[in-house]
C-alpha cells in the first residue's frame, strides 16, 4: 500500500489532507484523512482515585481492606484539545500475575470507574498493586500511575477498612484511658474532701467563769 509521511508537522497542516494516487492506464485512487495537531502537553496529569462503599480510601501499605470488599478504581482522564483517550486498570496480588480489571474504557473528557473484588482468586491476605493506564491517540507510549494497598481475611477479626491499628495497640489504649479516669477521679475526690470543713472545729464562743 501507498504511504504518504508528513515530517516535522505545523499547526498550518491541520485540516483534511487528500491524497490521489494515479496509476498508468488505470482510474485514479482517491482518499482523504482528518489531521489534528495537538502539543506534547496536550494530556492533563491524573490521578487514581480508590473508595470503598463510595468512600475515598487514602491508599498505601499502612491501609487494610478485607478481600472480600468491592472496591471502585476512578481514573479522571482530561485534556486541553478534547482528544478522546483510551484508559485500562490492572490488578497484581503480591508477585502474581497481573489481570485487567473489567474493559478498556474510552473518555475525551470524564471519568472511568472500574470495580473488583480487594482480593486475587485464592488470595486473602498480602500487598495488592492496581496499576491505571491512560493512552493519548497523539502520543506513542501510554502514561500510568500505581497504588497499592494490604488485603486481609475478614474472618481473622482484623482491623476495618483503612483502619492500621492492631489489637496490641488497641489494648494499650484502652489501658491509657482506664488509668487516665482513674487519675481523674481520684483527683476529684481530694479536691472535694480536701475542701471539706472540718466539723470539729472550735466556734469561737467565749466562755466566762
Amino acid at each position: 500500500p501507498a504511504t504518504l509521511t508528513l515530517d516535522k508537522l505545523r499547526d498550518t497542516d491541520e485540516g483534511e489532507i487528500r491524497c490521489t494516487i494515479y496509476r498508468t492506464s488505470e482510474v485514479p485512487m482517491r482518499d482523504s484523512v482528518s489531521l489534528n495537531i495537538v502539543p506534547v502537553d496536550d494530556q492533563i496529569k491524573f490521578k487514581i482515585t480508590l473508595k470503598v462503599s463510595d468512600n475515598e480510601v487514602e491508599y498505601g501499605q499502612q491501609t487494610f481492606i478485607d478481600f472480600d470488599e468491592i472496591i471502585t478504581i476512578e481514573v479522571p482522564v482530561e485534556s486541553n484539545s478534547g482528544a478522546p483517550m483510551e484508559v485500562n486498570a490492572f490488578k497484581k496480588c503480591e508477585e502474581g500475575d497481573e489481570t485487567p480489571i473489567g474493559t478498556k474504557c474510552i473518555k475525551e473528557s470524564d471519568v472511568c470507574r472500574f470495580e473488583t473484588s480487594a482480593g486475587c482468586v485464592g488470595f486473602t491476605e498480602g500487598l495488592v498493586t492496581i496499576r491505571a493506564t491512560v493512552q493519548h491517540p497523539a502520543l506513542d507510549e501510554a502514561k500510568e500511575l500505581t497504588c497499592s494497598y494490604i488485603v486481609q481475611d475478614s474472618e481473622d477479626g482484623g482491623s476495618s477498612v483503612g483502619d492500621p491499628l492492631s489489637g496490641g495497640l488497641i489494648a494499650v489504649i484502652v489501658i491509657g484511658v482506664l488509668l487516665a479516669v482513674s487519675l481523674a477521679g481520684g483527683a476529684a475526690y481530694f479536691c472535694v474532701f480536701r475542701n471539706k470543713p472540718d466539723t470539729h472545729e472550735r466556734t469561737g464562743a467565749k466562755i466566762s467563769m
